[in-house]
């Protein structure tokens, strides 16, 4: 009988491991976004991983966000509120990298006006749907370059976002808050290279 309590207490034991680490289960990850005040209302932080959008959260008045999800690596950062597009085109977003092994991060949002004047090129991004139609008034993301930030711009009535930016590879990003109903886009699929110029994207049938 001792042997089978012993069994008992050793399976017993193995299954609390097993649900607290091996076997998944969610993690706790936190966000802190450092930010000028008059703009803290109106963005949030979208956390990313390798096949899209895992979570879209506010910030709290602490300016920090709380994740509860799956366990692994995400990408952090920081998209403004439907309705407020163009709210951050004047400002510039870190990106950062949450793991297992750090699960908190701190996202700087700077003015533009407070970065030094360095040589800049043009990015053009157009926005489409399936049949050419241009997606006006949306907030339209390059993430990447030197810096590894996110700058945005608000599409015009052709559907136009333009960016002067540093020279560099940028990936284009448009918040879910975004998307037009019914419609979904890859933020993977479309990339900008150091020579700057003119990209189409379009959106795909949800």
């Amino acid at each position: 009988m001792k042997w089978i309590k012993k069994l008992t207490a050793v399976l017993g034991l193995v299954l609390v491991l097993c649900a607290a680490v091996a076997c998944g289960g969610n993690s706790a990850y936190t966000v802190t976004v450092d930010c000028d005040s008059l703009i803290m209302g109106g963005i949030q932080v979208e956390l990313v991983d390798e096949n899209g959008v895992v979570d879209t959260k506010d910030i709290g008045k602490d300016g920090k966000v709380a994740f509860d999800v799956e366990g692994g690596t995400y990408e952090a950062r920081i998209v403004c509120k439907a309705g407020l597009e163009g709210l951050l085109d004047d400002y510039v977003c870190e990106i950062k990298t949450l793991t297992e092994k750090e699960r908190s991060v701190t996202l700087h949002v700077t003015p533009k006006s407070d970065l030094d004047d360095e040589n800049t090129i043009d990015y053009n991004v157009t926005v489409q749907l399936p049949d050419g139609t241009p997606v006006k008034n949306i907030t339209v993301q390059l993430c990447g370059g030197p810096d590894y930030a996110c700058y945005s711009s608000k599409t015009n009535d052709s559907g136009l976002a333009a960016f002067k930016l540093k020279a560099g590879e940028y990936e284009v990003h448009i918040a879910s808050s975004f998307h037009p109903a019914g419609y979904t886009f890859d933020d993977s699929q479309y990339k900008m290279n150091a020579e700057g110029g003119s990209l189409t994207v379009q959106f795909k049938k949800a």
